[in-house]
């Protein structure tokens, strides 16, 4: 067959998502495309590959000696885009377990079991990455998010929400399929750091003040585990948060006196009251994040921003007796 005379850009590929009615199922009908950054898709197959030299004639390694299976294998997809007010809210549901973006002291997210009837984007979904190729769609069953990384910037993308994600798939994959129909194209509304104009934070003991804030990232990490398996070597059982469910968020700081205090609170392990979000009274906010109980977890650091003095602090919350360890709006 005589080469192909068709380049394909980077950008032609794409990806989509959509929550399984069975867990463990693929689903294509009808899914969500994710305005994805070109070349942002990653996939580690995890083929199991043994290639030990046995007995034999002759000192090499032979044919007979390489073993290859997906069975009781994870499949990891990673891929980032725009975090638009469709997708987003779609990605939080499933890293999280639940409707609510808030993570109660408590939290104990019910565990998945293949099969279990769902309808919505908190337990499993099927992933499929697009080739611009006719019938050479990659369908990735059984996906559940495994880390969520959400950052505003006002020097990237106008300041709109970017995120990353890793999921994770115990399921056996199916290459070469027809490209999904009636897919639903990404949002064009999204979430912007300009947005974000109440920013106060509380030391310990001390009242509220005001800071002003240059960028932020935000840390979502799962810990999912896979358990069991069937016939076909694909997981049986898939539990969040094990050994717990892990949140981060770095926030860039103008070094003022409002926030030079905060250096002393890491080395006496004071918490923070932190609120980044549109609106002071949590109740009213349709965008950002707080935490009554964040500590400093590592050492601040210097940083400029448009030739002015910022700190990157680095928060972890942290669970009491009651109320959240974090709560979030998207």
């Amino acid at each position: 067959m005589a080469i192909s005379s068709t380049i394909y850009s980077p950008n032609e590929w794409r990806l989509a998502i959509k929550n399984e009615t069975a867990a463990g199922t693929a689903n294509v009908t009808s899914m969500q495309l994710v305005n994805i950054d070109p070349l942002s898709v990653k996939i580690t197959e995890g083929v199991v590959m043994q290639s030990d030299p046995r007995t034999g004639t002759g000192r090499l390694l032979k044919k007979a000696d390489h073993f290859t299976t997906e069975k009781g294998t994870i499949k990891k997809i990673s891929f980032s885009g725009i975090a638009d007010t469709t997708v987003l809210p779609l990605l939080m549901k499933n890293i999280l377990g639940q409707t609510s973006y808030d993570i109660a002291y408590n939290y104990s997210p019910t565990d998945i079991g293949i099969g279990d009837v769902d309808d919505d984007y908190d337990g499993l979904m099927t992933i499929a990455l697009i080739s611009p190729i006719a019938a050479n769609t990659r369908i990735f069953p059984g996906c559940i998010l495994d880390e969520l990384h959400i950052t505003g910037d006002p020097a990237t993308d106008g300041g709109r929400f970017h995120f990353s994600a890793v999921a994770l798939s115990g399921g056996i994959p199916s290459v070469d399929q027809a490209i999904p129909s009636g897919m639903s194209a990404y949002d064009s509304t999204y979430y912007s750091f300009y947005d974000l104009n109440t920013t106060k934070l509380t030391v310990y003991g001390g009242a509220a003040v005001d800071f002003l804030l240059g960028k932020f990232s935000l840390d979502l990490k799962a810990n999912v585990r896979m358990f069991g398996f069937n016939s076909s070597g694909a997981f049986q059982k898939i539990a969040r948060g094990l050994p717990y469910f892990d949140t981060h968020f770095t926030l860039t700081c103008k070094y003022d006196s409002n926030v030079m205090s905060v250096y002393q609170e890491m080395a006496d392990g004071q918490e923070l009251v932190i609120l980044v979000a549109d609106k002071d009274v949590w109740d009213d906010v349709a965008v950002g994040f707080t935490s009554s109980y964040a500590m400093l977890v590592a050492d601040p650091e210097l940083s400029n921003i448009n030739e002015g003095a910022f700190v990157d602090f680095t928060f972890q919350p942290k669970a009491h007796t009651s109320g959240n360890l974090i709560q979030m709006a998207f």
